[in-house]
């Protein structure tokens, strides 16, 4: 699950978040333990999000939007309100963000072979 969701029940004290599954620990919750670091390695997960284009897409206008795209986060303001809300933002380039998207895919096509998950 995202932590924005949930993160202003935790910091009202409705809610107790016993682990993050992240790699390492978010500054919106220092004090929450990652799930190795309390006990259970290998368990990692985040929720991520990307600006997709259609296919066909001149690269001129996927250049232009990424740039802008890396301004934006670069801004304090938006990473202040991105960190409030306990996302770390990373820019880069189409191709980074697209070799991510795939390695991403094939992640999750092993752990669906790997437990024969099926959709519902």
């Amino acid at each position: 699950m995202a932590i924005s969701g949930p993160l202003p029940q935790v910091k009202a004290g409705r809610l107790r978040a016993l682990a993050v599954s992240s790699a390492k620990r978010i500054p919106a919750l220092p004090d929450v333990p990652t799930f190795a670091e309390a006990g259970f390695p290998g368990v990692e997960d985040y929720t991520w999000v990307g600006v997709f284009l259609p296919a066909g897409t001149p690269a001129p206008i996927a250049q232009k939007l990424n740039a802008a795209v890396n301004r934006a986060i670069e801004s304090p303001d938006v990473r202040e309100r991105l960190a409030s809300n306990a996302f770390d933002p990373v820019g880069g380039s189409p191709q980074q963000f697209a070799d991510y998207v795939k390695a991403e895919i094939a992640k999750w096509a092993k752990v669906v072979r790997d437990t024969g998950a099926k959709p519902d």
